[in-house]
């Protein structure tokens, strides 16, 4: 479940006003790995996902009402913790984060 599949369904090109993290890091699925090339802007409905410009192409925003983002589970792999959500409903996809953004979004998912 790659970046395009989820782009069928959560493509945006409105970016939504809220609180920015730039340069962070995640992975999709088991393989695709974006490494500090990552903005996450938390927004009042949702998560909005974008890919550093020069590394966008074909990677077009995505943007994740809180209510299809899904906390699974904790993972300790090589490079320490991340933080397993589930994408999509059904479920589209499967984001790694670490903690500094994990904290984040599970705070929005859980409405603290």
């Amino acid at each position: 479940f790659g970046w395009s599949k989820l782009a069928k369904r959560y493509s945006t090109f409105t970016r939504p006003e809220g609180a920015s993290h730039h340069w962070q890091s995640m992975s999709l699925g088991r393989f695709l790995n974006y490494s500090r090339c990552i903005t996450f802007r938390i927004s009042e409905n949702g998560l909005y996902v974008e890919v550093f410009p020069l590394l966008s192409l074909g990677h077009p925003p995505l943007y994740f009402p809180w209510s299809h983002i899904r906390f699974r589970k904790e993972a300790v792999g090589l490079f320490g913790k991340n933080y397993l959500y589930d994408l999509g409903t059904p479920r589209g996809g499967r984001m790694a984060v670490q903690e500094k953004m994990h904290r984040v979004i599970l705070r929005e998912i859980q409405g603290d």
